[in-house]
């Protein structure tokens, strides 16, 4: 069954600069893998990421009421969530969407 949202997307980064942006955070803080999720209701849907699967618990962290970043790695501590909260916030693909 699919479901769609009267939300709009037309804000929302590109598949492209997503993965780009999860692909430099991989690097920018050693974590094997991050990825977007657009938020509908109580839903997550996948948008983008990049790295491999560790098959770890993923940390979410909400970026904007309709977007949030999921991070998997065995250390994400609160500081570095927050740090990547920052990066990701202060990259010109999301602070021109």
């Amino acid at each position: 069954m699919t479901f769609t949202s009267n939300t709009s997307t037309a804000n929302c980064p590109s598949k492209a600069e997503l993965i780009e942006l999860a692909r430099s955070i991989c690097q920018q803080f050693n974590v094997p893998k991050a990825y977007f999720a657009r938020i509908i209701g109580n839903r997550h849907h996948f948008l983008a990421g990049y790295g491999a699967e560790t098959f770890l618990p993923a940390t979410k962290i909400s970026l904007h009421p309709q977007l949030c970043l999921f991070v998997e790695g065995s250390k994400i501590t609160p500081s570095l969530a927050d740090s990547i909260r920052s990066f990701v916030n202060n990259s010109p693909s999301i602070k021109n969407s």
